[in-house]
């Protein structure tokens, strides 16, 4: 008797769950370069037009076709971008009957080729490490040395120094 009523509560909740999918909407597209060749990997989301906010998002098949499943009704924008396409955004009402929306064909024009692209990076003068502090002399180019002899060199970075060291007492000679 257990068993029965255990059986009879689980058909009915998936009887009620398949009844709740049914009433609920599939959108579905398609996604073509100008030439007509399908666009794959393309990304689309789906945004809710009253904020802008985020609902689903999906990426393209290797056919340019794409499938939103489990959409209740409102009022959507589908923004559809990939790199070196111009962004397109394809706004859509869906109605209480549940169903298939199809977008069709969208179209992305292809006028955003990249000619360059150049990374410059600066590193800091300082750096402070948990054990150390980093002078970074080299900044991309060498500063020119004057050519002078060492003695001045010595002279200029140590005032008062003398000349030669005595080494055991004994100047050398």
């Amino acid at each position: 008797m257990k068993q029965s009523f255990h059986f009879l509560l689980i058909a009915a909740i998936s009887l009620l769950y398949t009844f709740h999918l049914s009433a609920q909407t599939q959108v579905r597209g398609r996604i073509l370069e100008v030439a007509g060749a399908p666009l794959a990997f393309a990304n689309i989301l789906l945004l809710d037009t009253a904020d802008s906010s985020f609902v689903k998002g999906e990426i393209s098949d290797e056919d340019g076709t794409f499938t939103f499943a489990g959409l209740s009704q409102g009022s959507y924008r589908c923004e559809v971008s990939m790199v070196g396409y111009a962004k397109l955004s394809v706004v859509f009402q869906l109605a209480e009957q549940p169903g298939v929306l199809s977008l069709g064909d969208i179209v992305m024009d292809g006028g955003n080729d990249l000619a360059e692209v150049e990374v410059a990076a600066e590193k800091a003068l300082l750096e402070v490490r948990a054990d150390m502090l980093v002078f970074n002399f080299y900044t991309g180019q060498l500063p020119a040395v004057p050519q002078r002899p060492v003695a001045q060199l010595r002279e200029r970075a140590h005032p008062g120094f003398p000349g030669t060291l005595p080494l055991g007492g004994r100047s050398p000679g």
